[in-house]
Parts: structure tokens; C-alpha cells; sequence
């Protein structure tokens, strides 16, 4: 292999993780929020359970939204929650997935 053919090759697949992000969370969107309505209602939702890449250990409601926790700490926990902007939630981080859903970490 010649020194620029690894460069490029290097530097494409570098560019190729880069772009990559996992599945698209509007892929599994329509079942999380048939299993949040489940939640909203009161009805017991089993865990742990796959949605899409995550899983989900514990779902309930804080504050009037539906959470899915994928990690639970006493330091804060981390999942999804059906609201755009984490509200209701001690927010470290928050990455809005869709018009609905938010991924959020708690300090």
C-alpha cells in the first residue's frame, strides 16, 4: 500500500465514525411513546426493555414527564425523557432526539 493510499484511507474512515451516530432515534419513537402512554395512565411497564441502543432499567413520572432511565446513580441518573428540553429534571446535559424526546443527564 502506498503512504497517501493510508492516508485516505485513515482520514475516510475517520470521517465515516465521525458522521456515524447510531440509529436514528425516530426509528423506535412510535414505541416509546406507546410504552410513555402506558406510563402516563399508570400502567406497570416491565424492565429492563430495548429501545432501539438503549435499555431501559426503570420508567415512571416525574413532575408530569415520562422518564425512561438507562443509568441510575446516586450522583444523578441518565435517560430519556418526553420533553424536548429536559424540563422538570436537574439537568447536566440534555440532547434533544426528536420534537418529543430528549436524552438528558442529571448532576
Amino acid at each position: 500500500m502506498k503512504p497517501r493510499t493510508g492516508i485516505y484511507l485513515a482520514l475516510l474512515l475517520t470521517l465515516g465514525f465521525a458522521i456515524y451516530r447510531g440509529p436514528d432515534f425516530r426509528q423506535y419513537e412510535a414505541r416509546a411513546n406507546a410504552i410513555a402512554a402506558q406510563v402516563a395512565v399508570g400502567r406497570r411497564v416491565m424492565t429492563p426493555f430495548k429501545l432501539g441502543h438503549y435499555t431501559v432499567h426503570q420508567v415512571g413520572m416525574q413532575n408530569g414527564v415520562v422518564y425512561f432511565w438507562t443509568r441510575k446513580r446516586a450522583s444523578g441518573n441518565s435517560g430519556l425523557v418526553q420533553h424536548p428540553e429536559g424540563k422538570g429534571f436537574n439537568l447536566w446535559s440534555c440532547k434533544r432526539l426528536s420534537e418529543n424526546w430528549a436524552f438528558i443527564e442529571e448532576d
